[in-house]
């Protein structure tokens, strides 16, 4: 118990220190900048995991077993949630301060939420660490790609990789109601390598997309900027997990 109150405070004063650095290099007298807009983009990508990752700690902390995630109704109450409160955070003008970072924070609650129960499961098999690392070292080599060779990807990309992920998504949805328990668990597995391959794509995309932006900011979103490339990330960690567990 003592180590996860550390682990909560550690994340706490860090979430802090990145809130505080967020509001001296993206606000001038109170007001959005375009300064410093990558630099403001993973301030903001930073915080969203140390949020959900506080989350997360603390339901652990707290014991909450009567959180039940694998229910079906479960999972539709989260998923119809987070996507609502989603759409509520990225239509919310930037301007609107206090309301936009309201919905945003909320987000990160619910995604916490959600990401629990993978990090359960991989603190269960012993392979939270692996997963960490691995993700890390994949999140590090692309983005690396992104800064050094954006030549190499291109937005034109966009179309495509929402088509793939809206088929991905139906296809996992498919499995999860039609197929009985051992087809269900080959073809998630197949999925999941798919996904990973697609959200890994999908961090190229969205780190050119961040590139672009920040050379044609007039008034910057960081909140939304932030959110493709967290997401990618939020994705790739239950992807890996998931796997991981299972070896």
């Amino acid at each position: 118990m003592e180590t996860k109150i550390l682990s909560f405070n550690i994340l706490l004063f860090l979430a802090l220190v990145v809130g505080f650095s967020i509001y001296k290099n993206a606000y001038i007298k109170g007001k959005l900048t375009c300064n410093n807009y990558i630099l403001n983009s993973y301030l903001y990508i930073l915080l969203s995991l140390l949020i959900v990752s506080s989350v997360a700690i603390s339901i652990e902390k707290w014991n909450k077993n009567y959180l039940n995630y694998r229910t079906r109704g479960s999972f539709w109450i989260l998923l119809f949630l987070s996507l609502g409160i989603l759409m509520a955070t990225m239509m919310t003008n930037p301007k609107n301060t206090f309301v936009k970072h309201s919905f945003w924070f909320l987000l990160m609650i619910i995604f916490g939420v959600v990401v629990y129960p993978i990090y359960i499961l991989t603190k269960k098999t012993n392979t939270l660490q692996s997963t960490l690392a691995t993700l890390f070292i994949m999140v590090s080599f692309l983005t690396s790609i992104a800064f050094y060779r954006p030549d190499l990807i291109s937005l034109s990309w966009g179309p495509v990789l929402l088509v793939c992920l809206v088929a991905g998504i139906v296809f996992s949805i498919m499995n999860m109601l039609l197929s009985k328990r051992k087809t269900f668990i080959r073809i998630h597995t197949i999925l999941s390598y798919l996904f990973i391959v697609l959200f890994s794509v999908f961090i190229l995309y969205d780190t050119k997309k961040l590139q672009v932006n920040a050379k044609n900011c007039v008034i910057p979103d960081y909140i939304n900027e932030s959110l493709g490339i967290f997401l990618d990330i939020m994705n790739l960690f239950v992807r890996i997990g998931g796997l991981s567990s299972r070896s």
